[in-house]
């Protein structure tokens, strides 16, 4: 999947192989344990009378720090930096 990544996106290959990015790592949650974050958060904005925007994407290094981790799938995938 990494090197499926860096040929279609040159910015991300040229910050794999810089090492400013680290590859993807993907953990598996326990099922509906997003369901479960969303649903509270929503409940918290309502409450102040705010409208809520659902989150799809964690993009902040530390965002997910509390997910449990079920499955921390990590393998080293073909490395191109040479």
């Amino acid at each position: 999947m990494d090197t499926q990544l860096q040929a279609v996106n040159l910015e991300y290959a040229s910050k794999r192989k810089s090492d400013r990015l680290g590859p993807v790592r993907l953990n598996l949650l326990p099922e509906g344990f997003l369901a479960q974050v969303d649903r509270d958060r929503a409940e918290r904005y309502r409450r102040g009378n705010e409208q809520y925007k659902h989150q799809y994407l964690y993009y902040h290094p530390g965002q997910d720090e509390g997910f449990p981790v079920c499955a921390d799938l990590y393998s080293p995938l073909t490395d191109v930096r040479g």
